[in-house]
């Protein structure tokens, strides 16, 4: 009888087991049946949503590789409009707005820094306009360039003694003998120049 009971309560223990499976089983169903029901009444909801306002969802937004190929074209442009500017328009650029810069050759200012006179000593010449006399500026910047030269080495035009070593001293000298190799070169408010040489000048 022992043997039977132990069997009995095995197969009700089973049993028990059983059933708390199924229940289990049950709850996990219900609980995804309600997941099901949430989804249906939101899409539901949207629905109504749409119909309501007339507004469609919002699809969503792919970059297409040809977006990127107008982009490039873009930056090429750009970089084509930053290009530097060629020699013409560089000549003309500086003719037109920097007249000063343009530098000429020897021979030129050679001839342009020849003055015509009549014969009572007046300058007659078109290509010098402005008063034949050495202002103070230039009177100091032809020291200071004649001074630094006989200080790096340059044979002086005047005879000095030999205790006279001082570079401004002997520009001095030079100055006032007239003896400076120098052509000055006047800026007009036009744009152009006068070459005077400095021998034609008169010192006040």
């Amino acid at each position: 009888m022992s043997g039977i009971q132990e069997n009995i309560k095995i197969t009700q223990d089973e049993a028990e087991l059983k059933l708390d499976d199924i229940d289990s089983d049950m709850d996990s169903v219900i609980d995804t049946d309600s997941d099901v029901d949430k989804d249906d009444a939101s899409e539901t909801d949207d629905e109504e949503l749409i119909e309501e306002t007339g507004i469609t969802q919002k699809q969503p937004f792919f970059i297409q590789p040809e977006d990127n190929d107008d982009e490039e074209d873009d930056e090429d442009q750009d970089e084509n409009y930053l290009q530097k500017f060629d020699e013409s328009i560089k000549k003309k650029i500086i003719a037109d707005f920097h007249p000063e810069l343009h530098q000429h050759n020897y021979d030129e200012i050679e001839t342009l820094s020849r003055v015509v006179r009549d014969n009572n000593g007046n300058i007659i010449d078109p290509l010098h306009k402005t008063l034949p006399f050495i202002t103070k500026y230039e009177k100091t910047r032809i020291l200071g360039e004649r001074a630094s030269q006989l200080n790096s080495g340059a044979k002086a035009l005047v005879e000095v003694d030999d205790d006279i070593i001082d570079g401004y001293i002997i520009a001095l000298k030079e100055f006032d003998e007239k003896k400076i190799p120098f052509i000055i070169k006047r800026p007009l408010p036009n744009g152009a120049v006068e070459y005077w040489k400095f021998e034609d000048l008169e010192v006040i």
